[in-house]
């Protein structure tokens, strides 16, 4: 954490030249990794969309995102906004990597997602080292606010492009993964990398069990979990025991393999103790699919009681660290019963499912869509180019 706390020191030192209107191309050089498969590679990827979808011109510059060291990859218009869609960590070390020249003369914005109220306070610093700072929720934007007063500009994750996307076929997606192709079947989708204490799949199946407690109804819950070492797994296979209405699927999946999965299922189950904000949740939606999603953090902005199933939850501090987040961290603890009587809610009555998924999809197609998001940025960008 030192080390950490000294590398911070040392990039708010670095002394960039202010940008002047005019000076470039209006445009956004956009830095992020676009081939991780990540939640933060899938963000940055339809923040390109968002652009692509206004007529933003904009260049793709690659950062590996574990360690932040940037990939030069060919010759590219330098237009006058960088956009840094780099978790705060690793800004430290791509500036270091960086050229002079790619800093000085523009207006640098950073794009940060966190999942709580309180920012990491060695990471607090590093607002000095850009001009404004773009999140995809309000409630990341909150907790920016509390630790720097620079301006701070939310824009969600558009998870409706422009073009149309056609799911693969419900029954043959099911009997690829040996799930009954007439069974009710709720979803958890997790990436261990992104903290199972925090995406919280143990209380999700908690739900599903207490929904469905004589083991007769024909239900199947997929787990499609990502990334799990050999620790989690034997976790996981001993929550769910020898169940054969569980079904965890653990392949490398496409974008659209995911969303044909999505689409396949009947519910989402996320009882998350906090997002920045919620992918999975929002594709879900956009496939017309129900979310029972734990009602805090940045989910909470497109979920509500007219398009999906908000649960209940109570606020707990942290006695232990987990991960990056550390002993004291203030997060939901959600309402595993309040989970299950909505899961149940949803299996008894279908007519209620096709009403709140056919919300879902209006609402996301409205709010997060590519050119929604795009205008919006391009708005932006304008005036900050003085176009």
């Amino acid at each position: 954490m030192v080390r950490d706390t000294l590398a911070v020191k040392k990039a708010v030192k670095k002394t960039v030249k202010p940008y002047q209107k005019g000076s470039r191309p209006a445009g956004i050089n956009l830095y992020g990794d676009f081939v991780s498969g990540t939640g933060i590679s899938r963000s940055v990827n339809l923040l390109s969309g968002a652009l692509k979808a206004a007529g933003i011109p904009h260049s793709k510059h690659q950062v590996e995102e574990r360690r932040g060291i940037p990939k030069k990859t060919g010759r590219h218009v330098d237009y006058a906004v960088n956009v840094f869609h780099v978790q705060p960590a690793k800004i430290p070390v791509l500036f270091e990597m960086l050229e002079t020249s790619d800093l000085d003369g523009h207006y640098n914005i950073a794009y940060w997602l966190w999942e709580t109220p309180a920012f990491p306070k060695e990471w607090t610093g590093l607002c000095k080292c850009f001009d404004e700072i773009w999140t995809p929720s309000v409630f990341v934007a909150k907790a920016l606010r509390r630790i720097t007063d620079k301006k701070i500009k939310v824009y969600p994750c558009a998870v409706v492009g422009e073009e149309n996307f056609f799911p693969e076929d419900c029954c043959i997606v099911r009997k690829r993964y040996g799930i009954p192709e007439d069974a009710f079947v709720a979803g958890i989708i997790y990436d261990r990398r992104s903290g199972s204490e925090r995406k919280n799949p143990d209380a999700a199946i908690k739900a599903f069990r207490e929904a469905f407690p004589d083991g007769r109804e024909n239900v199947c819950l997929m787990i499609k979990a990502k990334c799990l070492n050999e620790k989690d797994l034997s976790h996981l296979k001993s929550v769910i025991g020898s169940e054969k209405r569980f079904v965890i699927i653990q392949d490398y999946l496409s974008h659209e393999d995911t969303l044909s999965l999505l689409a396949s299922s009947d519910a989402l189950l996320s009882l998350h103790r906090a997002e920045g904000f919620g992918l999975a949740s929002a594709e879900m939606m956009s496939c017309g699919g129900v979310v029972i999603s734990t009602d805090y953090s940045a989910t909470k902005e497109f979920v509500n009681e007219k398009n999906g199933c908000p649960v209940k939850y109570k606020l707990v501090s942290t006695k232990k660290e987990y991960s990056v987040y550390r002993a004291g961290t203030v997060w939901a603890e959600p309402d595993v019963h309040d989970a299950a009587r909505k899961l149940r809610m949803l299996y008894v009555d279908p007519a209620l499912r096709k009403k709140l998924g056919n919300e879902a999809k209006r609402s996301v197609s409205k709010e997060l869509s590519a050119k929604v998001i795009g205008i919006r940025i391009k708005k932006r960008i304008e005036a900050v180019c003085g176009v």
